[in-house]
């Protein structure tokens, strides 16, 4: 796993390479940028990188599925939705089929110390670099736990809902489980870390649904919402971030997200419950002690925009040592740089980040077979069923069907 090679990476120097495949082209020095929320940069870093590197930068910040769907729509028209875009690890293999991503010159020194681009490298092309070092991992709330006299965070899903129940009898917490079912990328996620870590594989070695493990997801988050009442209706409609706000606001006892929660727990300025909150590993069951996955961030250049000399100078700074600090101070996020990483663990600067890193080794990737050209597809019409799921539009078993017919034709 990329987090147990910390220590040895410490010693890998850290500069990025600066090459570029834009060798002689002139740009304007604006750029735009095209970042999720959680990847804005503090202003006064960009302020200063502005200031030393003469690039002016124009920030667009949209929530996740709103960047993609806008790259998408400039790749049919061969424009650049910006300069430098957001590249997620579940994109890379449409972008380069779309031809609307400028390949990278990376050199190898800089490769051994982010380990990651191996989720951005396609048939030998680097499409993006890999500024976010993400995984799934688990919170609770310990004030709430102790008010139903829950002593230790559960070691199984079972375990998880019963004390679930225990927490919403207390009256203190009305929903105590964050779950998304809301027609979103996050949703596709979370049913694949929660069926690798409660039952096993998502997916088939021949890349086919493992339907049993699927219906078993399905089955239990289906329970979850209508029997138990453990899990908020209104997910139906929240995203990532919405969802996330209402754990911080103290209103949940339990959520499944990235490392950076950490951080965020601890910001009076985001978080309510700041003191309260503990990691814990995801839980586990059948046999199962844990298991997660890494959603890594990545930031590319357009293949159209007519800046990649000021983009690239732009992805170079923000993944360097100065910018990747920067991010974990005021967004939570952890470095992809090894070396940075490293620092941060070696000076005890991530809140119990043995748990963290315990996690981070039960990493596995659903794909058997790699990242499918048709994963997009599949997620959008797999969210998609499962929100109509969770309103009562269709039971476990013919979202089960849906899904398995669907991944066959995806497989012809």
């Amino acid at each position: 796993m990329y987090l147990v090679l910390i220590i040895a990476a410490v010693i890998i120097g850290c500069k990025a390479s600066s090459g570029n495949n834009s060798s002689g082209q002139t740009d304007s020095g604006e750029i735009t940028v095209l970042f999720p929320p959680w990847s804005e940069p503090p202003k006064d870093i960009l302020d200063k990188f502005q200031t030393d590197s003469k690039v002016k930068v124009n920030l667009n910040i949209m929530g996740w599925d709103q960047i993609h769907d806008k790259i998408t729509i400039a790749a049919a028209s061969k424009t650049a939705p910006a300069d430098v875009i957001e590249v997620d690890w579940s994109w890379v293999t449409e972008f380069k089929k779309s031809d609307c991503i400028e390949p990278l010159v990376v050199d190898d020194a800089t490769k051994a110390n982010f380990p990651l681009f191996n989720s951005f490298t396609v048939e030998g092309v680097v499409v993006a670099f890999p500024y976010l070092n993400d995984f799934r991992m688990g919170f609770y709330n310990t004030e709430l736990l102790n008010a139903a006299g829950i002593t230790t965070p559960p070691a199984t899903w079972d375990e998880l809902a019963a004390d679930a129940v225990k927490i919403k009898n207390t009256g203190k917490c009305t929903y105590p489980l964050v779950f998304i079912t809301s027609p979103t990328e996050t949703t596709t996620t979370q049913f694949f870390w929660l069926t690798m870590s409660r039952t096993g594989e998502f997916f088939k070695p021949n890349g086919t649904l493992n339907r049993d493990n699927v219906l078993a997801s399905l089955n239990f988050i289906d329970n979850a919402l209508k029997n138990l009442k453990i899990i908020d209706p209104a997910m139906a409609s929240m995203n990532d971030q919405e969802s996330g706000q209402v754990f911080f606001n103290g209103d949940a006892a339990f959520i499944i997200g990235g490392p950076g929660g950490l951080i965020t727990a601890d910001n009076p300025e985001i978080s309510k419950v700041v003191g309260k909150i503990q990691p814990m590993l995801i839980p586990g069951g059948n046999g199962i002690k844990t298991s997660t996955f890494a959603l890594p961030g990545g930031a590319g250049i357009a293949k159209y925009s007519k800046n990649k000399i000021s983009a690239r100078k732009f992805i170079d700074w923000y993944v360097s040592e100065d910018a990747q600090v920067a991010m974990f101070n005021t967004q939570g996020n952890l470095p992809a740089n090894l070396q940075v990483f490293g620092k941060l663990v070696k000076e005890d600067l991530i809140h119990n980040g043995n748990v963290a890193l315990e996690q981070a080794g039960t990493t596995k990737s659903p794909f058997p077979l790699g990242i499918p050209d048709w994963y997009a597809e599949f997620s959008s019409e797999f969210s998609n069923q499962v929100n109509r799921m969770s309103q009562g539009g269709a039971t476990p078993d013919q979202v089960a069907d849906i899904i398995e017919t669907r991944v066959n034709e995806y497989m012809k």
